[in-house]
């Protein structure tokens, strides 16, 4: 008779990852990893040692404006994150560095970090050198200048493309010079002329200048008066009298017109009469004379 034999299979004891040796050792250096990496931060390897700003470009900015800058900067070292200062290359906060000077000087358009490499950090600690944080400052251009005259003596204002007040000089600082019916000072940042006008302004002085329309009668343009929104009055001296534009119809047909009434219309010895020149209305061209 034969006899069945039974074996039962051996089975293989389960083991759980937490006693894994892979697992245990991948803990291991991910936790030496973490260490290395915040003692590399916490080290005086990456510490920023000195701060220098750039200010090309600026010609008005004084010495304790410069030492402003710097504080505002060093300020925004001192704040940590995860208890890690950012006084270190790697941890440096750009837009708070960028809000921190922008907030407080209006005239700057732009703030550039830069930050040493990896490769010029281990350089300077080979030399012993100071890390070093350089911050590029850019002013912003001036488009015109606002003059505020409601006071016994005039005061003028830096206007940015956008025709934001950003700062105020002693006296005029550019070619084209505006004004208009406001009674209250500027303030800084504050729109004083819409962007769009602005422009225009700009495209009607560079379209009078590149005519010389005035440089044989020794005329000049004193200064650009917004009277309303669809008027830009042009003052001209010496005699003081006017010409009218729109910014709502188009600049080159206005600048034929002056063109023609200039040339044809109006002699040498009529001008010392002329009172102003209307060029606003579609076709027609309006001249009144002193009485």
């Amino acid at each position: 008779m034969r006899k069945k034999l039974h074996f039962a299979k051996k089975q293989k004891k389960r083991t759980t990852f937490l006693k894994s040796r892979p697992f245990w050792y991948g803990v291991l250096f991910f936790v030496i990893g973490m260490l290395s990496f915040t003692m590399f931060f916490l080290s005086s390897f990456a510490k920023i040692d000195e701060i220098k700003v750039s200010t090309k470009g600026f010609y008005h900015w004084r010495s304790t404006d410069l030492k402003e800058a710097k504080y505002l900067i060093g300020q925004s070292l001192l704040k940590d994150i995860l208890l890690i200062p950012r006084n270190n290359h790697l941890l440096v906060d750009e837009k708070a560095i960028e809000k921190s000077i922008t907030g407080r000087f209006p005239e700057v358009a732009e703030v550039r970090v830069v930050r040493d490499s990896i490769l010029t950090l281990f350089a300077n600690m080979y030399v012993r050198s100071p890390a070093s944080l350089l911050v590029s400052i850019q002013e912003k251009k001036e488009a015109a200048t606002f003059v505020y005259t409601k006071e016994e003596n005039p005061r003028y204002f830096a206007l940015d493309p956008g025709g934001k007040v950003f700062k105020e000089y002693d006296d005029l600082h550019h070619p084209i010079v505006i004004q208009d019916t406001r009674e209250s000072i500027p303030a800084m940042r504050e729109q004083v002329i819409a962007k769009e006008l602005l422009t225009f302004i700009q495209a009607l002085d560079s379209n009078i200048q590149e005519t010389l329309l005035f440089s044989l009668q020794e005329e000049r343009i004193d200064f650009y008066d917004i009277v309303s929104e669809d008027r830009v009055a042009i003052v001209v001296l010496p005699r003081g009298w006017e010409i009218f534009f729109t910014p709502k119809e188009d600049l080159d047909w206005q600048m034929t017109k002056l063109r023609l009434v200039l040339q044809e219309k109006i002699s040498t010895e009529e001008r010392s009469q002329l009172e102003y020149i209307d060029l606003r209305f579609g076709s027609q061209a309006y001249i009144k004379y002193r009485d």
